[in-house]
């Protein structure tokens, strides 16, 4: 199934959080073992959580072009290849994100939990869900949003009418 840009945007955003993020054990000061932290990285990359980090780039590119061709119009063309040059000094952050999701993961899940998210994303259906998460996420916020709004909606009109009643116009 095709990827919309916002899927890609929603990859992006959530790899983008997982930099700010500070696991519940490293604010402990729990030590996490190397074998635990090693199926951590393990299931990270099964799970292909850190694959969202390419779209970032190009996120932060085309932004960073467009505020510089916004008040520099006439240097587009010198700005484009500055920045696609640039960009790239930015690439050995994905090494970055990868520790930050695998200490993460490590204080959400035991080593066994861990092997076992492995295993499963090793299967067929696994890398299945691997590659379907992003969609899914966003359409399942996607939906939950719009019923959100259908709700608001009907509620604010129950509210007027209810308020109404009682002699106030809202």
């Amino acid at each position: 199934m095709k990827k919309s840009g916002l899927g890609g945007l929603f990859a992006a955003l959530v790899v983008a959080m997982s930099l700010q993020t500070t696991p519940t054990s490293a604010q402990q000061g729990t030590e996490i073992a190397e074998s635990h932290l090693s199926a951590a990285k393990e299931a990270v990359l099964a799970y292909r959580a850190t694959g969202g980090f390419s779209s970032l780039l190009e996120l932060v590119a085309l932004q960073t072009k467009n505020t510089f061709i916004r008040t520099n119009p006439g240097l587009e063309k010198d700005i484009v290849e500055v920045t696609d040059i640039a960009v790239k000094d930015f690439e050995d952050r994905k090494t970055q994100i990868d520790s930050n999701m695998a200490v993460l993961w490590a204080s959400r899940f035991t080593e066994a939990e861990l092997k076992d998210i492995s295993a499963f994303y090793q299967t067929e259906t696994g890398r299945k869900l691997a590659v379907e998460a992003s969609f899914l996420l966003q359409e399942t916020f996607r939906q939950a949003d719009a019923v959100g709004r259908e709700i608001s909606n009907e509620l604010l009109v129950k509210v007027r009418a209810e308020m109404k009643k009682r002699g106030h116009d809202l």
